[in-house]
């Protein structure tokens, strides 16, 4: 039907088909919007397309910035999945559960170091402990390293999250019982 269009097209040949100068499509060309040994069918194809964002209000400058960044997040994805392969990064997901055990075993170990003084205070100074006198503020304390910790996986995930305070909180069921005196 249009013979032409597979023909290997010339700035001047492509200017007259479409009905502009041939410094028009000369600026084009130079800007590297055609390739040297294409067709007028390709051409066309390439010309109708810029036409289109132009008048969709993207410019060739700003089609070749939004490819760009489209190039440079494929590029960082791909590293990413490098470096995950690799070791060499560690997802928060991965790291929540762990720092969650870390905090309720400190918690356990804290709780029973302090009851374990309370009872030698005890028996030491044959006195009576209520046990709010030594744990609770030791329980205020941990409350406080596990809203750190939320503070940190919030950060690291770059939202909040209740998730390591919870399971700590959730677990501190801590015994509050009066010790008795050893005689």
């Amino acid at each position: 039907m249009f013979s032409c269009l597979d023909e290997k097209a010339t700035q001047a040949g492509f200017a007259q088909l479409v009905g502009v100068t041939k410094q028009a499509i000369g600026s084009r060309y130079s800007q590297g919007q055609f390739p040297a040994d294409g067709t007028y069918g390709a051409w066309l194809k390439i010309y109708i397309e810029s036409l289109r964002s132009e008048a969709a209000g993207r410019s060739e400058k700003e089609l070749a910035s939004i490819r760009g960044r489209k190039e440079l997040a494929q590029a960082m994805r791909e590293e990413f999945e490098l470096a995950k392969e690799m070791r060499m990064v560690v997802l928060i997901d991965d790291v929540a559960p762990g720092l969650s055990g870390i905090l309720k075993e400190v918690q356990s170990n804290v709780i029973q170091a302090a009851k374990r003084s309370m009872h030698a205070i005890q028996s030491e100074h044959k006195i009576k402990l209520h046990d709010d006198v030594i744990l609770e503020p030791l329980r205020a304390a941990l409350r406080d390293v596990a809203g750190s910790a939320d503070q940190l996986v919030a950060t690291l995930e770059n939202q909040p999250s209740r998730a390591v305070s919870a399971a700590f909180a959730a677990d501190s069921g801590v015994d509050r019982e009066e010790l008795p005196a050893s005689s």
